[in-house]
This record gives C-alpha cells, sequence and structure tokens, in this order.
C-alpha cells in the first residue's frame, strides 16, 4: 500500500460532504432549473416557517430527508454517493433556526447559537419532547457538513444567514419510531423560547397536486378539499381549463 492511500477515502468523503452542501443551498438561490419528483422550491417554502407577531425575526427552517433527495438529484451525483450522503443525514432531525428583533428604528438582534440551543425543543406526533443533541453524539461528518453550510447561508442571506443556527435532535425516538416523517400523517412541533411552529403532515410538496374537478384549480398534495368552496378535491387533472376568479 503506497504511502497515504489510507488517508484518501476518508478525505475524499468529507471534500464530497462539503460540496454537496454547497451544491445543495446554492440552488435555493435559483441556480438549478431541473425539476424531477420533487420540487425543491416548494419543499423549501413549506419547510420554513417564520412568526407572525410584531418585530419578531423568528424563523425554523426542517430540512427533512427529501429536500437532500431533491437537491442531490439535480447535480451530477452517483446513486451510491447520493445513498452515502443520506446515510449520514437521516441520522438527525435538522433544523436552522433564527431568533431575532426588530428595534423600533428598525435595528435587528440576534439570539446567541447558545441561547437558541437552550431554548429551541421538538415535539413529536405522540407529544414526547426532545432536546438538542450533544457534540459528543453528533457524527464527524455530520459536523463537518453543518460547518460547510454556515458560510453559504451567510453569504446568501446577509445577517440573518449569518445568525441563522443549525440544530440536530434525533430522528428516532427511544422506541424506534421517526420523530417527524414529511412523507407520512402526523405533527412535528418546534418550540422556540415559547414560540410554537407546527408541521402538518404529510408535506403537501412531497405529494402529487390535487385538483377541484369543477373548477381546474390545483392545491398541494396535502389538501382533502376546496378551502374556497368545499369541494372534495381529486388527483385525477380535470379536462376542463381553469376557470377565472374574475
Amino acid at each position: 500500500m503506497r504511502a497515504g492511500e489510507t488517508e484518501r477515502p476518508e478525505r475524499s468523503r468529507t471534500s464530497w460532504l462539503i460540496l454537496t452542501a454547497g451544491l445543495s443551498l446554492l440552488l435555493l438561490g435559483g441556480q438549478a432549473h431541473a425539476q424531477e419528483r420533487i420540487d425543491l422550491r416548494a419543499l423549501v417554502r413549506e419547510t420554513q416557517i417564520t412568526s407572525n407577531a410584531a418585530n419578531d425575526l423568528t424563523m425554523v427552517w426542517w430540512l427533512p430527508e427529501q429536500f437532500w433527495q431533491a437537491s442531490l438529484r439535480q447535480g451530477k451525483q452517483t446513486g451510491d454517493q447520493i445513498d452515502e450522503f443520506l446515510k449520514v443525514v437521516r441520522r438527525y432531525t435538522l433544523i436552522a433556526v433564527v431568533d431575532g428583533r426588530v428595534g423600533p428604528f428598525g435595528g435587528m438582534s440576534f439570539s446567541p447559537e447558545d441561547a437558541v440551543r437552550a431554548n429551541v425543543t421538538l415535539k413529536d406526533a405522540t407529544g414526547v419532547n426532545y432536546a438538542p443533541l450533544g457534540e459528543s453524539s453528533i457524527d464527524p461528518d455530520m459536523k463537518n457538513l453543518i460547518q460547510a453550510m454556515k458560510p453559504i447561508v451567510a453569504n446568501m442571506l446577509g445577517p440573518i444567514g449569518q445568525n441563522m443556527h443549525f440544530v440536530l435532535f434525533p430522528a428516532k425516538s427511544d422506541d424506534g419510531r421517526l420523530v417527524a416523517d414529511a412523507a407520512s400523517n402526523g405533527t412535528l412541533w418546534v418550540n422556540v423560547g415559547g414560540k410554537e411552529f407546527r408541521y402538518r403532515l404529510p408535506l403537501g410538496s412531497l405529494l402529487a397536486p390535487k385538483y377541484d374537478p369543477g373548477t381546474g384549480e390545483t392545491f398541494p398534495g396535502n389538501y382533502k378539499f376546496n378551502p374556497f368552496t368545499g369541494t372534495k378535491l381529486s388527483t385525477e387533472s380535470p379536462t376542463k381549463p381553469l376557470q377565472s376568479s374574475r
């Protein structure tokens, strides 16, 4: 075996993880146009929730496994590379948190990372609460991924990105259940300093769209009825054109 040969696989994997993180997050800036089974932009919109409170800048962003799947399929990674990456991220429930406020004259202030970590918890559909994982419980590859993501979001989003903190929770409960399955029925709550953010599952962006058979209107896949008329929706696209709302 040649000198240094044993170091190449680990070094290569770490470099690939960092490259993949950059690729995935750059897609959010509109760099990619190819669409496959998952609409990445729709998924990002659905997984980012902001507080409606006045002068509040609090936002949570859940990055489920499907986010990475959609991102990587738009790149040039092989199936084996994608599988290797997903083996790392699916061990965790990854939540990005920004906790800030706007002052009376428009100045922005943000909670530091240690304060965010001390004040954020998850609650699954059964009511079980989860605290963030400690450093010793996080895989080195996942730590490298988080470190790679930080400067990317900081460059893309300015002060908000600079104050976005990535918090890791377990992917499974003590009895082996998924804490949050984006494609199955359930609910995920994220609590940030007493402010609760709810994800109703499954995420509509992961499902085929629904249609109003009468008007032809299109709705997210997790809708059962037209919220305006109460008409039951169908998965079959109607042949008649969309009626004007005027």
